[in-house]
């Protein structure tokens, strides 16, 4: 967090005759007519979540620096640092404030299958093709081994989708964009999507 800090601070006197925030440099940082070190300042930001974010740009200038070329970056940099993969986190510093703010929000590593095991029948499916015995929802797995307990994508839930001898098909349309993944995100961080169901 230090090292992005001060490089903020380079970034805001180099900076500082094209925006004249030399004279607006302790502007934002004084509380109680307490002057507040910088790295302090940066490491409340990164607490605030998005929508908060956005709006304490409007606070002073050295806010608005911060939050759209450090704060949001930092946030996502802790959030997915150890799964983005390394060209992804290369696009990060290219990236505006405002998609990083989108890729906050979006539900990376999250399950957007709805009803992914049965529990609801065959609710939020579209059935193309059940033949033999049908679609089948099986409240514990039969002939195959139980769900485990212990993984959270099963979330309690011990049934499960079953076929019979014959060919059975069914799909489910989910709209990225409905779940927060918009067009820049796709563009610029081109997650990787796995898809799969029990």
């Amino acid at each position: 967090m230090g090292s992005h800090v001060s490089q903020t601070m380079k970034m805001m006197q180099s900076n500082s005759a094209e925006d004249n925030l030399e004279s607006f440099q302790n502007n934002g940082l004084i509380f109680n007519d307490k002057l507040i070190p910088l790295e302090i300042v940066c490491t409340i930001l990164t607490y605030l979540d998005c929508e908060s974010l956005v709006r304490s740009r409007s606070v002073c200038k050295v806010w608005k620096f911060l939050i759209e070329q450090k704060i949001f970056k930092i946030k996502v940099r802790e959030k997915y640092c150890t799964t983005l993969e390394n060209s992804s986190k290369s696009v990060l510093h290219k990236l505006q404030w405002y998609i990083l703010c989108q890729i906050l929000k979006a539900p990376f590593y999250k399950n957007l299958l709805l009803n992914e095991c049965g529990q609801e029948s065959l609710k939020h499916w579209t059935v193309i093709l059940s033949g033999g015995n049908r679609w089948k929802i099986e409240p514990t797995p039969q002939g195959s081994d139980a769900l485990p307990d212990n993984e959270l994508e099963f979330a309690c839930h011990k049934s499960c989708f079953a076929t019979s001898y014959m060919e059975c098909r069914k799909q489910q349309i989910i709209e990225l964009k409905n779940h927060g993944f918009t067009n820049s995100i796709m563009d610029h961080l081109q997650p990787e999507i796995h898809v799969s169901e029990w």
